[in-house]
């Protein structure tokens, strides 16, 4: 989710079409086998709606050679996959990671490269970005075992269900790649609109994003942003901000029947099923049950809250949690252990497993 939000410090242009050989894979532990529901502690008393508690954390392994300053960039819906980077010195190469162990690591062409989101299956799909900081260029990538341009020009790829739809941009249009497909199918766009991004997609298919009234340039929009949505019957309408007059609404992702954004730096959930918002109590969303994450704290659409502990590997840390990412059944969640409770590059990364709801 965290690259989606930086869409509007994008610009793109060409790239082609096929796959990649002689990518440096590092390693690839092969296709992902269902792993065994793990137990956790229930040191905690349950947590309010459903939500998680008897959280036990686990530091995410890094390979031989790299540092513990890793970023996380996406989760798979069930929980089981994270995506990131690992660091060592100057190098930077992508990471998998499948239920708390490296599953794949390596590399992309480009000057600054990202995974945006992964599936239960392991396939995950980002971007490069080359040249200067006015003006990069980015290319759109799937991995799946094996390294993969997406067609189109001036792509980005930003989002991927477990139907295999991607969705992303092409030459500032919202678009998707389907499965089988050659070309990347182009979302249609209110009359009179001529730009658009889309940012995330749900498992059944109801793709989010924004229109905006002029391209980015420079990594900043030129115009004002709208968020918008497109359904799979063809129909499509714009998610209105409860903020009035919002000119700058970034949407940052959707699962279920929710997708999550911001719009004037304010915090917004939108029901999917009938167009509404509400304001959020907090800067990161979302699940397929609509909650949002802010620091050690996850928030159901109810304003219930539960506090994430600040063990990690079965002793306090003496820091504070930043949960990043949680899965649709709230059991599993992914973030980083700091200072304080804003998540930056270079803190230590966690999974949790909990136990959710009076279980």
């Amino acid at each position: 989710m965290r690259l989606r939000t930086a869409l509007a410090q994008l610009t793109v242009a060409t790239l082609a079409v096929g796959s990649l050989a002689g990518c440096d894979v590092l390693w690839d532990n092969g296709p992902i086998v269902p792993p065994v529901t793990p137990s956790t502690s229930p040191a905690h008393r349950p947590a309010p709606e459903g939500l998680p508690w008897g959280c036990a954390g686990q530091s995410l392994p890094v390979p031989e050679g790299f540092s513990r300053e890793t970023s996380l960039s996406g989760i798979d819906p069930s929980g089981h996959m994270l995506v990131g980077k690992v660091r060592s010195g100057d190098q930077t190469r992508l990471a998998i990671w499948s239920d708390g162990k490296i599953h794949a690591v390596f590399s992309i062409p480009g000057e600054t490269v990202y995974l945006n989101d992964v599936t239960r299956a392991g396939a995950a799909v980002g971007m490069s970005l080359d040249g200067s900081a006015h003006n990069p260029r980015g290319t759109a990538w799937k991995y799946d075992g094996q390294l993969a341009r997406l067609p189109g020009e001036d792509a980005l790829a930003l989002a991927i269900n477990e139907a295999g739809v991607i969705a992303g941009s092409v030459q500032d249009r919202p678009a998707v790649w389907r499965p089988g497909k050659t070309t990347p199918d182009y979302l249609p766009l209110p009359a009179g609109e001529r730009y658009g991004w889309a940012t995330g997609i749900t498992e059944a298919g109801v793709v989010v994003g924004q229109i905006g009234d002029a391209p980015y340039n420079g990594g900043k929009p030129l115009g004002a942003l709208r968020a918008f949505a497109w359904y799979p019957d063809g129909s499509s309408r714009e998610l209105v901000s409860p903020e009035p007059g919002a000119s700058r609404v970034f949407m940052q992702s959707a699962a279920g029947d929710w997708a999550f954004g911001i719009a004037e730096g304010n915090p917004v959930l939108w029901d999917l099923r009938t167009g509404t918002a509400r304001q959020a109590a907090a800067m990161r969303g979302t699940n397929a049950q609509g909650w949002v994450l802010s620091g050690n704290l996850v928030w159901n659409v109810n304003g219930k809250r539960a506090v994430i502990p600040g063990e990690v590997d079965g002793k306090p840390s003496g820091q504070i949690a930043s949960v990043l990412y949680v899965s649709d059944d709230g059991r599993t969640l992914a973030g980083v252990m700091g200072p304080t409770s804003a998540a930056v590059d270079g803190q230590l990364p966690v999974l949790w497993r909990c136990r959710s709801g009076t279980e």
